[in-house]
């Protein structure tokens, strides 16, 4: 594969996943009651899964975001009433985050809004296979 087409094929898949997260964000916008960013989703979408403490520190990390955007995102969760803040340590930096039942009631929705939008693509990537194939193949049968 040239270096062009591998450039190409970057630059593509850069873009649909940005298409597919605004998707994503405007249909959670539109049919959840509480609004989220992609990144309030995420966040607490990982403490709801998580089986241990998560420390405020470690969301940077595992979430691959700067820690102000971190903090920020954990303020803006706060004041939502999606998650509370335990102290963890004699440290004042450090402390547990855990969901409240309102953020697992709209990380559900969120999660079932996700979900079927993963079906959707996955149906135009199929629909995509076949069209590519038939072109392809096309070509092959004219050659």
């Amino acid at each position: 594969m040239e270096k062009e087409e591998c450039l190409s094929w970057a630059v593509t898949f850069q873009k649909l996943s940005n298409e597919i997260f605004h998707e994503l964000k405007t249909r959670m916008q539109a049919q959840t009651k509480i609004k989220l960013t992609i990144t309030e989703y995420e966040l607490i979408l990982v403490l709801g899964h998580a089986e241990y403490t998560v420390i405020s520190k470690n969301l940077a990390k595992i979430l691959g975001k700067d820690p102000s955007v971190i903090s920020r995102t954990i303020n803006s969760l706060k004041n939502k009433g999606l998650i509370t803040k335990n102290d963890f340590s004699n440290d004042k930096r450090k402390y547990s985050l855990e969901i409240t039942e309102q953020a697992q009631e709209v990380l559900v929705q969120c999660l079932a809004i996700e979900l079927k939008l993963v079906e959707e693509v996955k149906q135009k990537l199929k629909e995509f296979d076949k069209e590519y194939f038939r072109f392809y193949s096309g070509i092959n049968e004219k050659q």
